[in-house]
């Protein structure tokens, strides 16, 4: 809502303040107190504008070429992954508070600077989406080119919006129960932590390469029918996750060609789909609509799954239980009808 309301340039200055004051407040935590305070901090700021605020800047600016526009850019997030071999050096060395403050630095020197060259839209400076030329007869197109699509009201109202819901909740359980048992599935199948942390330097360089593909090829081809396939690589990656051990360390390649790939396009697609069906006009409050619908399925999948090996002694069946969540989401998808503003597919 604040980014439909104030653009999404301010909320992105908003949003790396808030981030960087509330690093340096874990970097100062001395209390229970202090150390609620600082998560909330760091809550609000992600919440406040973070990668939505990016993604709504992105979808008014490229309409036909949004899919590798949102490529391009979440290959930086993707990037992310890449810093990981740092923070664990700052935090070997100097300390886990060294890192929080490292990371406030890196924040305001440089996402604040590049943050003030976002424009909000093309219109306000008489451009047009996709660099497209204007002429007289479309200044009046360009103006009203931010407000085209569904109100939130509208979406709600549409059978698309909750089988979204459902395949944003089927991701989400996957991704985020996947992320927190990652390494120690890894470790479970008698890899070092330096061989575990390896592995997620290899996938972080994949990303780096299929985020942007990844948008190509959704601007080239149907993006929801790019997504539903997302989901089906990501079925079918996590199962062969499931069995990777050190002895059978060959199956990483098979890992990196399917749920790599597959969730680089589902990074990007997901908010390209959310575009297509309901426009750009209240795209990041509907967006945060579909987010906060899949928060309890993205909250439970970890702690469910830690219960499960705990009982278990073996991550194969929590594994298999996240290709059958994301083929669901790929289900409900599929299922979506195409809405009048679905210009994708």
């Amino acid at each position: 809502m604040l980014i439909d309301r104030f653009g999404p340039q301010l909320m992105l200055i908003a949003d790396t303040l808030i981030l960087a004051l509330g690093l340096l407040a874990f970097a100062l935590v001395q209390s229970i107190e202090m150390y609620y305070l600082a998560s909330l901090l760091v809550a609000l700021g992600q919440s406040v504008g973070s990668f939505t605020a990016y993604s709504t800047a992105v979808m008014r600016w490229f309409v036909r070429k949004h899919g590798r526009a949102i490529g391009l850019m979440d290959a930086g997030n993707g990037a992310g992954y890449l810093l990981v071999p740092l923070v664990a050096f700052i935090v070997t060395h100097a300390g886990w508070r060294a890192a929080m403050v490292a990371g406030a630095v890196l924040l305001v020197s440089i996402a604040l600077p590049l943050a003030l060259f976002v424009r909000d839209a093309p219109a306000p400076p008489g451009l047009r989406p996709d660099g497209d030329p204007l002429d007289a007869d479309s200044a009046h197109d360009t103006a009203l080119a931010g407000q085209q699509g569904a109100s939130v009201g509208e979406a709600l109202r549409t059978p698309a919006f909750y089988l979204m819901v459902a395949a944003q909740a089927g991701g989400g359980a996957l991704i985020s129960g996947w992320t927190a048992h990652t390494i120690p599935h890894l470790r479970d199948g008698s890899f070092s932590l330096a061989a575990a942390t390896t592995v997620g330097v290899v996938y972080a360089l994949c990303q780096l390469a299929f985020r942007p593909a990844a948008g190509v090829v959704g601007d080239r081809v149907w993006r929801r029918r790019m997504l539903v396939l997302a989901y089906l690589l990501q079925a079918v990656g996590i199962v062969v996750f499931a069995f990777v051990t050190r002895e059978r360390v060959l199956l990483l390649s098979l890992y990196y060609a399917t749920f790599a790939f597959g969730q680089a396009a589902w990074s990007v697609l997901q908010m390209s789909v959310v575009a297509d069906l309901f426009g750009p006009r209240r795209f990041a409050m509907i967006f945060g609509l579909l987010g906060i619908m899949q928060v309890p399925a993205s909250l439970a999948s970890p702690v469910i799954a830690g219960a499960v090996f705990d009982a278990r002694s073996t991550y194969v069946p929590v594994f298999v239980a996240y290709a059958g969540c994301a083929l669901a989401a790929a289900l409900a998808l599929a299922l979506s009808r195409r809405a009048p503003l679905d210009a994708g597919g």
